[in-house]
């Protein structure tokens, strides 16, 4: 069970991840997927599902109809965390940063200084018609740096002070230190380079920073 639990959560780095990774495991136990357009003809005793916007999903069995009750359980497949905004990319000090938008309630200081990376889902332009697909990268590519301590010497009395907008856009690269411009388009190359497409299919994207460290089990004893 342990062992299911940790493959399940080092899956779903985000919402729409959490998805596919359960209907994955729905349907391989025989769960019938719906289409909430359709009009429904429930079976006894069968197992279905049905998915919204790639990033919610509804799974249940029906019952024998003795009208015995209904057993329900509800989990988020989102976290709190840090979400792109549209016009991501900026530069500045000699760094290109990402800006982001803080979403839900995420503890900020347990997002500085760890190995992160990018990943949520992407629309594709294909053959005149727009494709939605899921979007990992599994390179380190982002940090959120705390100063030195001897820059922010009251840090352990006083506690780490982030300000959302000018703390938390993590670093993705340095600019060019031969003066040239920097591509203002590193992630619609990224998009392109991982999901092997060419930049112009990209119709949009939506992405969000997940930490690249694993989910384990831990202690002397696991």
């Amino acid at each position: 069970m342990i062992t299911s639990l940790i493959d399940y959560l080092n899956q779903s780095v985000t919402a729409y991840h959490a998805v596919l990774t359960a209907e994955a495991a729905l349907k391989s136990n025989g769960f019938i997927q719906l289409d909430e357009q359709d009009v429904w003809d429930l079976k006894p005793n069968q197992k279905y599902y049905v998915i919204r916007s790639q990033s919610a999903l509804a799974a249940w069995q029906m019952g024998s109809g003795d009208r015995s009750g209904v057993r329900l359980v509800g989990a988020h497949t989102d976290s709190p965390g840090l979400h792109l905004k549209p016009k991501a990319q900026y530069s500045k000090s000699g760094y290109v940063q990402l800006g982001v938008e803080v979403y839900g309630g995420p503890l900020l200081a347990s997002w500085t200084d760890r190995d992160l990376s990018l990943a949520g889902r992407v629309i594709l332009r294909q053959g005149g018609k727009l494709k939605v697909v899921p979007f990992k990268s599994d390179k380190v590519l982002l940090r959120i740096p705390q100063l030195a301590i001897h820059l922010n010497r009251e840090v352990n009395e006083l506690g780490l002070k982030l300000n959302k907008q000018t703390h938390m856009p993590p670093i993705l690269a340095l600019e060019s230190a031969d003066g040239k411009s920097v591509d203002t388009g590193l992630i619609e190359g990224l998009i392109a380079d991982t999901l092997k497409v060419k930049s112009d299919e990209i119709a949009s994207w939506q992405l969000e920073c997940y930490d690249t460290q694993t989910a384990n089990t831990s202690g002397l004893n696991d």
